[in-house]
């Protein structure tokens, strides 16, 4: 294996590996398709590092520095990076499934169709992150920053958000059945297209929010501010809008909604 010599330094602790980096010219260092499995590499300095299809799975890599490392393709099941940089890194494809992120750097991360189901990623920096086409099933997102974050197409039925900041995050076509977002910060994310059935926005600052084309059916929103809302061609039928402020909101052309009678008793859901 090329990168035997790497891995060995690596092994050999962040002193020796550190002292290494700084006596060569190229930042970058190739780490390749290694398996470091269950191993612990605490705060190590893996900035421009190369671990496309590494094996990464149940690493210890607490306080490590990944900037604008290439992780693609990578396994990293269950692997703990709570309080790690990954600021820029690239992270397309890789497998995440039950990883910890506790207080992580994931600014401008791109984390394009990775697997990140019931992954811990809260108190979590993830803005401006890209998330198209990412499986976030069951994944715990309280507390995250998710400011300008890309989640188009993303899935994330049944992940709990509340607390979360997502100003204008893009959440269009994306699916949330059964979420949690209660007290989150949503000012100008765009919901559009998406299906949010069942989902629970108590309390939510939802103003100049998206939501046109929206699956809202069941859906929660009680005392969510909803101040220039948008719910063009939105399913609302079934949700509960107790202690909303409904003449806020552009209702005008919604697609579905319940009678007057059915939202009168609806407010004391």
């Amino acid at each position: 294996m090329k990168n035997r010599p790497h891995l060995r330094l690596l092994r050999q602790g962040n002193q020796r590996w550190d002292a290494w980096r700084s006596s060569q010219t190229l930042k970058q260092v190739d780490l390749t398709e290694i398996s470091i499995r269950g191993e612990r590499f605490h705060g190590m300095d893996l900035r421009w590092v190369k671990l496309n299809r590494a094996y990464l799975d149940y690493a210890d890599l607490r306080w490590a520095d990944f900037r604008f490392a290439e992780l693609v393709d990578a396994s990293l099941i269950g692997t703990n990076l709570s309080e790690a940089n990954l600021s820029e890194a690239n992270l397309i494809g890789s497998e995440l499934r039950e990883a910890k992120f506790l207080g992580a750097d994931l600014t401008g991360v791109n984390l394009v169709g990775t697997q990140l189901w019931r992954t811990q990623l809260q108190h979590t920096d993830l803005a401006s992150a890209q998330l198209h086409r990412a499986c976030l099933v069951e994944s715990s997102l309280m507390d995250a920053n998710l400011a300008d974050a890309d989640l188009t197409s993303a899935v994330l039925n049944q992940v709990e958000a509340n607390g979360t900041h997502a100003y204008r995050a893009n959440f269009s076509q994306a699916r949330l059945i059964r979420s949690h977002f209660v007290n989150a910060y949503l000012f100008a994310a765009n919901f559009g297209g998406a299906d949010l059935a069942g989902s629970d926005f108590g309390w939510a600052n939802l103003t100049k929010a998206n939501f046109a084309g929206a699956n809202l059916r069941g859906v929660n929103l009680r005392g969510a501010k909803v101040a220039d809302v948008n719910f063009m061609g939105a399913d609302l039928r079934g949700a509960c809008l107790r202690d909303v402020e409904l003449s806020e909101a552009q209702l005008q052309a919604v697609g579905w909604m319940d009678s007057p009678e059915e939202l009168a008793r609806r407010r004391f859901c």
